[in-house]
């Protein structure tokens, strides 16, 4: 629900925190962020050789959703919703894009090894994939995806 949530308003999400109750396994608390919370961790080494370094994407936002669940875990409900966002949200025609929001299913993944492993490239199975589907903001997964996936 906050994932769907996430996707129509325009922003990922990350699983933050988990608490299981004393000596069981039983989950107790589970935490979902927005993927921009917190920041990156600067290294203070100038005399290390430069290495390249993706880009900050973390703006400390503090937008987030936990949950609660009693001694069965059977029954949860919201303890805290924080709606407001420090950032600005991405646009409704690339949210499909967001790391949260993209995923090779079972059925598309077989289907993405049985077409490369008969010589079909990568590249060319996506794209079959993106028509049948009525383009690549439907497939729910993007090129390098595919290509990682195989």
């Amino acid at each position: 629900m906050y994932m769907e949530y996430a996707r129509k308003v325009g922003f990922s999400v990350r699983k933050e925190h988990i608490v299981h109750w004393t000596h069981t396994r039983i989950v107790k608390g589970r935490q979902f962020v927005c993927a921009k919370v917190g920041y990156k961790r600067v290294n203070d080494e100038k005399d290390a050789p430069k290495k390249f370094r993706k880009l900050d994407t973390r703006t400390e936002c503090l937008a987030c959703l936990h949950f609660a669940a009693d001694e069965d875990g059977r029954n949860w409900e919201v303890v805290k919703f924080v709606e407001k966002h420090n950032h600005p949200f991405a646009q409704e025609n690339d949210s499909h894009l967001l790391r949260s929001h993209r995923d090779i299913s079972e059925v598309q993944g077989s289907l993405l090894k049985s077409m490369t492993g008969v010589g079909i490239k990568t590249i060319q199975a996506y794209n079959f994939m993106s028509d049948e589907v009525g383009g690549n903001e439907n497939v729910g997964f993007c090129k390098t995806d595919a290509y990682n996936y195989v």
